[in-house]
């Protein structure tokens, strides 16, 4: 509530309110409705060149080809789903796929889900990387990307992955209807397991439609200088 009043009375001095999903957007409106004319809705800007060459340096783990490989990056907090993660990759080890599932990145939930991991016998299929400098290799080799979120604002990750080619299972949460087209440039689920691993399973028994994901995420294109110019408009002139 106090962050609220301080907000509400700061607000109204800006020129501009920049949200960078359409959800964001939306929510800022509704909880701040009489500056709704200043709030504008703008990606966040990424170097993909940069995250590309990154994704070329070579990983301390080689994946197995025997396996779908899966890769999450996020930290190990409750919002980002570790929780339903696990329970999405213990639901396709019962279902008889053979995959393994490798989470990048640390945070204060990290010990109790490694007690879940061992309690569900997952140890060597749920792999808890760590954090990585550079956690591009990994994405890059993935064969699909999750996001499990229970919330975000604009996906960092999801983008990244999109940039790598890859082809993206996302919760719908945030900004991910502004990321993902479903079906067509990734699958975007409910927030919970038994839809990721659905998910998973009809990707994984559906190569026609795996591959034009894929193909059509490959062919996204991504220029910074025109979302630079949007920018330009919107709020400098």
């Amino acid at each position: 509530h106090r962050d609220y009043t301080r907000d509400k009375s700061y607000y109204p001095k800006f020129d501009s309110i920049v949200a960078v999903s359409q959800d964001c957007k939306k929510m800022l409106i509704e909880k701040f409705n009489d500056v709704a004319q200043k709030v504008i809705t703008l990606m966040n800007f990424y170097d993909v060149d940069d995250i590309r060459l990154k994704s070329l340096e070579p990983p301390d783990v080689n994946f197995n080809s025997e396996f779908v490989n899966i890769v999450t990056v996020a930290r190990l907090t409750e919002e980002k789903g570790a929780d339903i993660a696990l329970a999405a990759c213990k639901n396709l080890i019962d279902s008889g796929k053979k995959v393994r599932w490798y989470w990048i990145g640390e945070g204060n939930r990290s010990g109790n889900i490694e007690k879940e991991i061992a309690a569900s016998h997952l140890q060597e299929t749920f792999i808890l990387m760590g954090n990585k400098a550079n956690p591009y290799p990994y994405m890059g080799a993935a064969d699909i990307y999750v996001q499990p979120s229970y919330y975000e604002a604009y996906s960092t990750t999801v983008f990244e992955a999109k940039a790598l080619g890859k082809v993206i299972v996302a919760t719908d949460v945030g900004g991910m209807r502004d990321q993902i087209e479903t079906k067509k440039t990734g699958i975007i689920v409910p927030v919970n397991a038994v839809a990721i691993s659905d998910a998973i399973c009809m990707l994984l028994n559906d190569d026609k439609l795996y591959g034009q994901i894929r193909s059509a995420v490959q062919q996204t294109t991504f220029d910074s200088e025109s979302n630079m110019e949007a920018y330009r408009r919107s709020v400098f002139e």
